[in-house]
């Protein structure tokens, strides 16, 4: 039966535990589909914010360009005021030079007083570059077309070339900018205009390789390490990064699924532990049901045998065969013992049926223990001595009396006595004793006989149970009902069980009641 309920149990396990492990390998698959979602959210995103700013750049310069142009065809006088008057329209740090391809010269047209790169270091840049600058001019002459290329220049600098010239002198304008205060001084205020305050983005701008931010739309000193980022149009070695203010959406996300694949390993845990509770109380129906067949086979087997023997002598009576009055009367004694043996049979399971219902009430009443114990040793004698026991008795004369149903008190004591005879071997000694603890007063009986095991000295107050270890054990029938009606009843009455045992030297059984008190 245990074995077709393990199966059982495991086939449960299954069920509840794979649609769970499921869902957790789902949720982490989302995962993985939600940051490539989060990844294409960004880039688009990104781009979205990308192109506006790339454009205004590319702007500024094609627009100081065209107008720088066209004041270079003016004479000589108006030319420089003209110049000078658009190189104000930017309010970053910038030389100005006009380099013509044709005789490789390169002149600064505004001489600021401020030289950190000369004309002589640019020509020499853009002679290198020549295959560039054929290029260019090609594109403007034929396309229409006015690219803005940009060149490096001394590592800080970068050169920007604008093309003014066609045909068979390429003339170009150049500008040159440190791009670290171009971004910061230019294009930050068009970003965080492109954002608003209260945008929900936060903005970067840094350079390929250095973690640390060139700038940010936050004006914090601190980095913003970007979600997601791509290379400015004009100076390609800065990079534009995007990310969320706060907690990015992946960490949202991630969050999100952690907390998702922790309820998912609670949910688990607890359907663990609801399976674990329903295999523990199924099993314990089980055993509880096989200790129920064996308690009706042993009852059967105790009611059978003194029926056997009161009928095998009342038919042996009925038939004349027995002549002497001795015999007789020793026939009518046998009868008597065996008719109590069925009496305490019924009446034990009657008491049992009573509590397992809840019907047994209990009259409770002022008591002397000594008396009910002397009483009940008394009735008792008889079978004592006939068993070969010799029973002793400490009853100590000025213990208090206590509140209790004498009926319960008496069928607790000898449901003890039982035990005591049914479980002991060779050396047959029985000591009752009482008398005062502390508030409580103490019947205690001691017997020599098999003793009882850790083990099992916790569950011997379970109901059908019964000890089983010695071959003693296995021939003394019984209902495995005593010990938990004796529990019952102490538990009824305030009291409290002690058991004190040793495997194979005997057993000490305590019950303590709570005295009476006196008004």
């Amino acid at each position: 039966m245990l074995k077709s309920f393990r199966r059982y149990i495991l086939i449960i396990i299954l069920i509840f535990i794979i649609p769970t492990v499921y869902l957790a390998v789902f949720e982490i698959d989302s995962l993985r589909e939600n940051e490539r979602v989060i990844e294409e959210i960004y880039t688009n995103q990104l781009d979205a914010i990308l192109y506006p700013i790339n454009q205004y750049s590319d702007d500024i310069f094609k627009t100081l360009g065209n107008l720088m142009q066209n004041c270079l065809s003016e004479d000589t006088a108006y030319r420089d005021s003209c110049l000078l008057q658009h190189a104000e329209r930017l309010s970053s740090p910038c030389q100005f030079f006009l380099y013509d391809q044709s005789g490789n010269r390169c002149t600064e047209l505004i001489d600021r007083g401020k030289h950190p790169v000369t004309s002589g270091e640019l020509r020499q840049v853009l002679i290198d570059k020549e295959q560039l600058l054929t290029k260019l001019a090609v594109n403007y002459t034929d396309w229409g077309y006015q690219k803005i290329e940009t060149i490096p220049v001394n590592g800080k600098y970068t050169c920007l070339l604008f093309c003014v010239g066609t045909g068979g002198t390429n003339s170009f304008l150049a500008f040159v900018l440190e791009p670290k205060r171009f971004i910061d001084n230019e294009l930050m205020p068009y970003i965080q205009e492109i954002i608003g305050e209260e945008g929900k983005l936060a903005i970067s701008v840094q350079k390929l390789g250095d973690k640390s931010s060139i700038t940010n739309s936050e004006r914090s000193k601190e980095s913003i390490d970007p979600e997601y980022e791509k290379s400015l149009w004009l100076f390609p070695e800065y990079s534009l990064g995007i990310k969320l203010k706060g907690s990015s959406v992946s960490e949202i996300v991630r969050s999100r699924t952690q907390k998702n694949l922790f309820l998912i390993i609670i949910i688990d845990l607890i359907l663990l532990l609801g399976i674990w509770l329903i295999y523990r109380n199924v099993k314990k129906q089980v055993e509880l049901s096989q200790l129920k067949s064996d308690f009706v086979s042993n009852v059967s087997h105790e009611i059978r045998t003194p029926l056997a023997l009161i009928t095998m002598y009342i038919e042996t009576l009925e038939m004349g065969r027995i002549s002497t009055r001795e015999k007789i009367h020793e026939y009518y004694t046998v009868i008597l013992q065996e008719t109590r043996r069925l009496t305490s049979i019924v009446n034990k399971i009657l008491n049992f049926s009573q509590i397992e219902s809840g019907k047994r009430k209990y009259i409770m009443e002022h008591a002397d223990l000594n008396e009910v114990v002397r009483a009940i040793a008394d009735s008792y004698s008889i079978r004592i001595e006939k068993d070969g026991f010799t029973c002793t008795q400490k009853l100590q004369e000025d213990i208090p009396g206590i509140e209790a149903d004498k009926e319960a008190l008496a069928d607790a004591i000898i449901n003890l006595i039982d035990n005591a005879i049914k479980y002991s071997d060779q050396d047959k000694y029985i000591e009752l004793e009482t008398y005062r603890k502390g508030s409580m007063v103490v019947f205690a009986i001691t017997d020599h006989g098999i003793g009882i095991s850790p083990t099992e000295q916790k569950y011997i107050f379970d109901k059908f149970y019964r000890v089983t270890e010695k071959n003693i054990a296995l021939r003394s029938k019984g209902s495995g009902l005593g010990l938990a009606i004796v529990k019952h009843i102490m538990d009824a009455h305030g009291g409290k069980i002690n058991l004190e045992s040793t495997k194979g030297r005997g057993s000490r059984f305590e019950l303590h009641f709570p005295q009476l008190k006196t008004s």
